[in-house]
């Protein structure tokens, strides 16, 4: 989905919405750019472009986020997740996993300037790769991962 706006967006948080609903979501990429008086924007720094995730029940699920995208996942039942945050050089994209997830199995690569946070969750099978400028907010048992 393109959006195109009339003018640049700036401080408009939660103005625009789209809910999917589907039985199975294989695969999510994500990225903030649009199109703004005819130019095209890249939005690498404000994090305002929020996809909830909620609700799934499925084998796996391959996330990719690009520039300034927000993935919030919350009461998702998913034996194996894959996500990659922030792809593009100078990205800022947030990964907010919530602590009512039921994840077995985890790959998550957090490149770039990008956000991993993890609430009081507990992945048996979790492996991860973050980069020098990546962020990490472990709050509760999601502590254990830095016993690994």
């Amino acid at each position: 989905m393109d959006s195109v706006y009339s003018e640049v967006r700036k401080g408009l948080w939660g103005t625009n919405h789209v809910v999917i609903s589907c039985p199975e979501l294989l695969n999510l990429n994500t990225n903030t750019i649009y199109t703004a008086k005819d130019k095209t924007i890249t939005d690498k720094t404000e994090n305002r472009h929020q996809i909830t995730l909620e609700g799934l029940e499925q084998e796996k699920l391959q996330i990719n986020m690009d520039n300034a995208s927000r993935i919030q996942m919350a009461h998702n039942k998913i034996k194996n997740l894959v996500a990659v945050g922030g792809i593009s050089s100078g990205s800022n994209s947030v990964l907010n996993l919530a602590p009512n997830n039921q994840l077995q199995a985890a790959n998550l690569d957090i490149p770039n300037k990008s956000l991993l946070i993890m609430n009081d969750l507990v992945i048996s099978a979790l492996t991860y790769t973050f980069s020098d400028s990546a962020q990490l907010d472990l709050k509760g048992n999601a502590l254990q991962i830095l016993k690994k």
